[in-house]
């Protein structure tokens, strides 16, 4: 009895111990599951939070993309509306200038007054145009005088042929 109680000790210790062996074992198991799952999640929130990160940053540069497009929409439309304004003072000023240069000497002090005035109002904003529009206005006066001098020494002459012809005229008579 002494021997068979040993020996089912022994069984028992034995059995207790594999037991507690695959207890042990089981507990590692789930230690490494439970550390894989941990291992995963993280992975996977990580992800997420990349995509997220991803995507915001996408967001970011389209809003920035817009806003650089809508300014250079607005510097263009203020580029263009500075040119419309400068082509509307070039063609003011060159339309009196035109004037200026047909004048007859009856009216040209007061088409010389206009010039000045439309060069007034306008000069300034006729941008990378001004020093051209400048030049034009004073070779137009310029070219004014010089016709008007031609006018008045034309009819200075045709005053003294009529003169002329009204002296011999008179001088045939008598």
């Amino acid at each position: 009895g002494k021997q068979e109680r040993k020996q089912q000790n022994q069984q028992d210790e034995k059995r207790k111990k594999e037991e507690e062996d695959r207890r042990k074992a089981l507990e590692e198991q789930k230690k490494v599951i439970e550390d894989m799952r941990r291992k995963n999640e993280e992975e996977q929130r990580k992800r997420i939070e990349d995509v997220k990160r991803a995507e915001e940053e996408a967001k970011t540069r389209a809003e920035a993309e817009a806003l650089k497009l809508q300014d250079e929409a607005g510097k263009k439309k203020e580029a263009e509306e500075k040119r419309r304004m400068e082509q509307k003072s070039t063609l003011a000023i060159r339309r009196v200038i035109q004037k200026v240069r047909s004048a007859a000497p009856e009216n040209f002090d007061a088409l010389q007054k206009e010039l000045e005035e439309v060069l007034a109002a306008e000069l300034e904003h006729t941008g990378s145009q001004r020093q051209r529009m400048q030049e034009e206005s004073d070779k137009g006066l310029e070219q004014a005088r010089a016709r008007i001098e031609q006018i008045s020494i034309a009819r200075k002459k045709e005053q003294e042929k009529k003169d002329e012809e009204e002296r011999k005229k008179k001088e045939a008579e008598e």
